[in-house]
């Protein structure tokens, strides 16, 4: 087995940092390189490495392809086509289905010759969003001289019991490291390669990821890795109004039928497992030992277009089990992502939740998450989940079937107007007669987003030097 060089990974691609539950993201443009490259020698100290805790504080930084050609770092094998293209891109919409109100144009940050392109971003965590100007004043000074403009400061803070704003408990679901597999929640269709996520280790096809490298024979890419980043916003009342709609305003019905389109309870625990009602022990909260093919082949438990299933099919991919867990495995990303914004429902209770939505409370605009994931292969693994899993409508045999959560139609509008993606369907297996619902709205909503590398301290230095 490898063994990673922890000390040269920023910290964020080793840990979540699960107990700084605030965090801020620094979206910025360089105007000085010069500058730039001594606001990255006076962050280098500071800058949280994978051989540490973070008990107390956190600080990592990555680049877009814009940001890293400032540097004129003289690369030999330059970075993958879609991470010099960046997500805005015709291309990268296209393969994306960014259209419809997801289309750049409308995005809040992260749109080339707008004002809003981003070069660097810099993250902070703390134990609380209100402890970041106390505990980073530093920085922001060094920002500050730097002659960095920062274009956005994204805030979020942990909701409740590790939730996001539907109400479900998130992140359950990750792969475990191959060189971290003694981790309690590892199981073998669940340890993914080292390489998978950090260059210059061996991935699942027993190779190393192509990464970028200078004239000088330096490996740029070496313990780093792209960084996905899109800001999604949820239709919190759209979502829940849509499963009162369907269940007689029924709230168990209700929960029931958002955990059939989830594959989990709001608890964490798998429908799958689980299927008639929600469990009680807290050890299924975490539960990620199942697979779809052999614990629920047809989707009578957990729906073939449920959001876990398509994010993940695990065994059930196709016919042959074992070959459906190796085709997975090759399309697996890490998440760190984080929700912003206030809660519905502060102790993100959801009865709760439906009783005020039925009231007739309305959830803040602006509240979401900061879907952000790591990966060495954009193409293989984040663009092949969306594109030909979550927006594939005939995915496993279906006929109409996006993902409901993130899923969208994926086609250009008839007319550039700003609407909503055309709705969908989803289909509720079950024997003898499957239901189908109709008109599935869109539950989220692309506000932004870029791909960025996140060098190694090594490749940091060079770029403070080069």
């Amino acid at each position: 087995m490898e063994t990673l060089q922890i000390e040269d990974i920023q910290g964020i691609l080793i840990r979540g940092y699960k107990n700084l539950r605030g965090a801020r993201f620094i979206l910025c443009q360089i105007t000085d390189v010069q500058a730039a490259r001594q606001l990255i020698s006076d962050l280098l100290p500071v800058i949280t490495r994978g051989d540490e805790k973070a008990e107390e504080k956190a600080l990592n930084i990555a680049f877009t392809y814009k940001g890293v050609q400032k540097f004129n770092m003289n690369l030999s094998r330059n970075f993958s086509e879609e991470f010099q293209e960046g997500m805005d891109s015709v291309d990268r919409q296209r393969i994306l289905g960014d259209y419809n109100s997801n289309d750049p144009k409308y995005w809040h940050w992260g749109v080339r010759n707008s004002g809003t392109e981003i070069d660097l971003i810099i993250m902070l965590f703390a134990p609380s969003n209100n402890a970041i100007d106390t505990i980073f004043s530093q920085v922001y000074e060094n920002i500050r001289k730097s002659g960095v403009l920062v274009v956005k400061e994204l805030n979020s803070e942990k909701l409740e019991n590790d939730r996001e704003h539907f109400g479900f408990h998130d992140g359950v679901s990750q792969p475990v490291l191959e060189s971290m597999s003694r981790k309690k929640n590892a199981t073998d269709d669940n340890i993914i390669a080292d390489g998978e996520f950090i260059f210059g280790y061996t991935n699942e096809y027993g190779k190393e990821a192509i990464s970028p490298t200078l004239t000088n024979g330096f490996d740029f890419g070496k313990n780093g890795s792209y960084m996905v980043f899109r800001q999604i916003q949820q239709e919190v009342h759209t979502f829940w109004d849509f499963m009162l709609r369907h269940s007689n305003q029924d709230n168990d019905a209700a929960i029931h039928l958002a955990a059939k389109m989830m594959g989990r309870y709001p608890s964490g625990t798998p429908i799958t497992l689980s299927p008639l009602k929600d469990s009680e022990d807290p050890e299924m909260f975490m539960e990620n030992n199942f697979n779809f093919y052999k614990d629920d082949k047809y989707g009578d438990k957990c729906p073939i277009g449920a959001h876990i299933r398509k994010a993940n099919p695990r065994d059930g991919v196709n016919d042959n089990p074992e070959e459906s867990t190796t085709v997975s495995k090759r399309h697996r990303i890490l998440r760190r992502g984080r929700p912003y914004g206030p809660p519905l429902i502060e102790d993100m209770n959801v009865p709760k939740m439906l009783d005020a939505i039925k009231a007739g409370q309305m959830p803040e605009e602006n509240i979401g998450l900061h879907f952000i994931c790591f990966n060495t292969n954009i193409s293989r693994q984040f663009e092949f989940i969306q594109q030909q899993w979550m927006n594939n409508k005939k995915f496993d045999h279906l006929y109409n079937d996006p993902d409901p959560i993130i899923g969208v139609d994926g086609k250009p509008p008839v007319n550039g107007t700003n609407k909503p993606e055309p709705p969908g369907e989803f289909t509720l297996q079950a024997c003898p007669v499957r239901k189908k619902l109709l008109d599935v709205p869109q539950f989220t909503k692309i506000k932004g987003g870029a791909y960025f590398f996140l060098p190694g301290l090594d490749a940091l230095q060079q770029m403070q030097k080069s």
